[in-house]
């Protein structure tokens, strides 16, 4: 569990780039790379002009203003080799995983996140107890976001879902089946924890 909520920061800006795989059609593999292509340019192109004005001010004796550029600089720069060998292993295992045979689990969903383009992040704890994240398309999980935003107060809502999905990259190949129960939450009633008094 701690496993899968560290990962939830670099989850989320995955997501929010639009950097995680719905398919591993060639469609999507398309979109994916150029995707990554655009964000790894997009940050070069940043960090070029922090890095020219911060070279100049070292050459005039301006180090605070040098670290003020060089600092952003380096982490846009990092950004984008990360984004980039990020894309390539995942392209790589794309590959491999067209042609291998896909796995099929059921778990609990414990988060959901959709993405505006690309592959929604689903994170499913298995019947072993382990919290997997797990990427797909939006026609095939917005049944989950539906549930999901049905919550009633008062209620504890247990989605569970039967999917099929690729080894290495854990794309959802399909849905296979959901179910959802609502269970009511239970009261703790707690008894007065005062001393009782004592004559004396």
């Amino acid at each position: 569990m701690l496993r899968a909520l560290s990962g939830l920061p670099m989850t989320w800006v995955r997501v929010r780039l639009g950097i995680c795989l719905a398919s591993l059609d060639n469609a999507e593999l398309l979109r994916f790379a150029l995707r990554q292509r655009r964000w790894g340019l997009l940050g070069s192109m940043a960090s070029f002009p922090l890095y020219l004005i911060g070279g100049t001010a070292w050459g005039l004796g301006a180090e605070y203003l040098y670290l003020a550029l060089w600092v952003p600089g380096a982490l846009l720069s990092t950004a984008a080799l990360m984004i980039g060998l990020y894309s390539r292993a995942m392209i790589s295992s794309a590959m491999y995983d067209r042609n291998t045979m896909p796995n099929a689990t059921q778990g609990q969903v414990r988060t959901l996140l959709p993405a505006r383009e690309g592959g929604w992040a689903l994170l499913l704890k298995d019947g072993d107890g382990k919290h997997v994240w797990f990427t797909g398309r939006a026609a095939d999980l917005d049944r989950v976001r539906g549930a999901l935003e049905r919550r009633r107060s008062g209620m504890t809502l247990d989605v569970r879902l039967t999917l099929t999905y690729f080894p290495r990259t854990k794309v959802i190949e399909r849905v296979d089946g959901m179910t959802v129960a609502e269970h009511a939450k239970e009261r703790v009633i707690v008894g007065n924890l005062a001393p009782v008094p004592t004559a004396g």
